[in-house]
């Protein structure tokens, strides 16, 4: 987090780093500039005064075209710099232009209220998830990145927020308790889930979108996976590069391989286990293969 200091006036500004020092309501006003950004609606400039303005909770908007404001204008564009460490530069057309950092994974709109129903996201980088759920809120995060249809983004959020388990309080105290406050996934309930989230405001939906584009980022380039007792596996290596389209694996293949192992049972079976269990042996697969490979050779 930025310190800036006002020594006149005794106060000191704490502005975030990156978007990983977002509270709720800047991820969502990031997102609303973002597509105001995006759709050219607004100016970079004009972005990057907006979040600043917010981000320092200035109430009071100075008149830049009077000149005793001049000290005051340049000390917004000043700070207004640290904005672009949320973007990446790059050149396009002779054009300059930039492009959101994948760094929204960590959970940041727990929860949605629709019409007084209570709709409960996963957890950072979607570590609470089943491969089921997975494999469909790829799909859906494809589909709406290409098409940008509304229909394919409130069905990718209504995949991953569901409403609270039936007797949660009571639940959460028993050893049955998986950690997860969320209805069991069921692939079946998304389109009732979806006639509620799609009454929601477009800047949550598509702040929810970079949340998914930034886990699928650190899924697919996450090198050193923490999995306890000192040890780590590397889940890049089954993305080849691609975590766009989240592919790399053959997404729905897997579901149907790993049934025909029996590792984790049927299909049905597969889709429920952790998306990173299934990840991590997804991985040991793959270097046993690498080891068998090598062997053969020699």
């Amino acid at each position: 987090m930025h310190k800036i200091e006002v020594p006149e006036a005794n106060i000191t500004f704490d502005f975030p780093e990156s978007a990983l020092e977002f509270n709720q309501e800047q991820t969502i006003l990031f997102s609303k500039l973002l597509l105001l950004y995006q759709s050219g609606q607004i100016t970079f400039k004009q972005l990057q005064i907006h979040l600043t303005y917010h981000f320092l909770n200035l109430k009071r908007r100075a008149d830049f075209t009077k000149s005793e404001n001049n000290q005051v204008a340049e000390n917004i564009y000043q700070i207004g710099k640290l904005v672009k460490d949320y973007f990446t530069e790059y050149r396009e057309n002779e054009e300059t232009k930039y492009k959101v950092k994948m760094d929204f994974y960590i959970q940041k709109i727990p929860k949605l209220t629709v019409d007084g129903i209570e709709f409960y996201g996963p957890t950072d980088a979607l570590f609470n998830t089943v491969y089921g759920e997975y494999l469909q809120v790829m799909n859906h995060f494809t589909e709406f990145s290409k098409t940008k249809s509304l229909d394919d983004l409130d069905a990718m959020v209504a995949t991953i927020y569901r409403p609270q388990k039936d007797n949660y309080k009571k639940l959460k105290t028993s050893t049955e308790y998986d950690g997860d406050i969320r209805k069991k996934f069921n692939a079946n309930l998304t389109a009732n889930y979806v006639s509620f989230i799609s009454k929601l405001d477009l800047e949550t939906k598509y702040a929810i979108y970079l949340y998914v584009a930034s886990c699928q980022h650190f899924i697919a380039n996450c090198s050193a996976l923490d999995i306890g007792g000192g040890n780590s596996i590397d889940l890049s290596q089954l993305f080849n590069g691609d975590e766009t389209e989240a592919n790399g694996l053959g997404m729905l293949g897997t579901l149907f391989s790993l049934a025909e192992t029996k590792a984790f049972g049927n299909i049905k079976e597969v889709a429920e286990q952790n998306t990173y269990d299934v990840f991590a042996y997804l991985v040991k697969q793959s270097q046993d293969y690498k080891k068998l490979k090598k062997n053969a050779r020699t």
